[in-house]
């Protein structure tokens, strides 16, 4: 495949695919993901790999990969003929977000003048990951997008400083101030447009409800024009979800304000893999 993207097969390999689970903002290494890049070295000097980790952690989507995999073998188990792919593009989201259009995927963690052979080098990640991702949509039967988003709200954004350490405490004392979200279920987009089927949206609503999981439809985010999610839906059919991490985490609520602390239970996250499973395929 590249480097930039892993494709775990689930069940019976064919042409015809059943079931894919998408994970955009996967827990990737950043560092690992820039050693990749000959034409990263020397943009990010000023910061150690801890704080670009860190910084990282603020945003992605924690416990994604869990829920995927566990979706997987989910299917598998119940489906054996069938077949499921998990996907999970192996970029960092605040580097570079693959739910985003070209023009707005690569984040402002740096000078695109002053490194312009590094923003190429990004954009055609992007370019080719998308290319990959979108192939196996239009296989698909079904595609499952997974995403997680911090447990609270984010009223503001924190100036990108040449000291992350400094921004990610500002993160968090915003964070600390803030409301905080239930797991968010997509339906319709900003314009109130139907983007999901209506019967995904109740059947997955009534997943967790039976599990007595807090949500909200289409809050803190709907299907957003500028991610590329929304185009992505209306072209192959999709079930979304956007899970609050302090669901599937092992911390307690003292830790919901920074989010590079929280921890992933396995086992919360197989609770959101069976939430989708029966999200497609409801009990009689």
């Amino acid at each position: 495949m590249n480097n930039f993207i892993r494709v775990t097969q689930y069940g019976t390999e064919k042409e015809a695919i059943d079931h894919m689970v998408y994970v955009p903002h996967g827990d990737t290494d950043v560092v690992e993901f820039l050693s990749k890049i000959p034409e990263s070295h020397g943009v990010y000097d000023a910061f150690s790999a801890e704080e670009l980790t860190r910084y990282n952690r603020m945003e992605v989507d924690i416990g994604t990969p869990e829920v995927a995999h566990s979706l997987g073998k989910l299917l598998q188990e119940r489906h054996p003929e069938k077949s499921t792919v998990v996907v999970e593009a192996l970029c960092p989201r605040n580097f570079l977000d693959m739910n985003r259009y070209a023009d707005q995927t690569v984040k402002h963690t740096f000078d695109a003048e002053k490194y312009p052979e590094y923003h190429a080098a990004l954009l055609d990640i992007y370019n080719q990951v998308i290319a990959v991702v979108e192939r196996f949509m239009a296989r698909s039967t079904i595609t499952f997008h997974v995403h997680s988003m911090c447990p609270n709200n984010l009223h503001k954004w924190p100036e990108i400083t040449p000291h992350l350490n400094q921004f990610c405490k500002e993160f968090i004392a915003i964070k600390n101030q803030s409301t905080r979200r239930k797991t968010d279920v997509f339906w319709r987009d900003e314009n109130k447009v139907e983007i999901l089927q209506k019967q995904y949206v109740d059947q997955m609503i009534a997943a967790l409800q039976r599990r007595n999981i807090p949500y909200d439809i289409d809050k803190p985010y709907a299907y957003l024009s500028y991610g590329i999610m929304h185009k992505q839906s209306q072209l192959w059919d999709s079930i979304a979800i956007d899970i609050v991490k302090s669901d599937m985490c092992t911390n307690g609520p003292e830790d919901f304000h920074d989010p590079s602390a929280l921890i992933i239970d396995p086992k919360k996250a197989e609770v959101f893999a069976q939430v989708l499973y029966e999200t497609y395929y409801p009990p009689a």
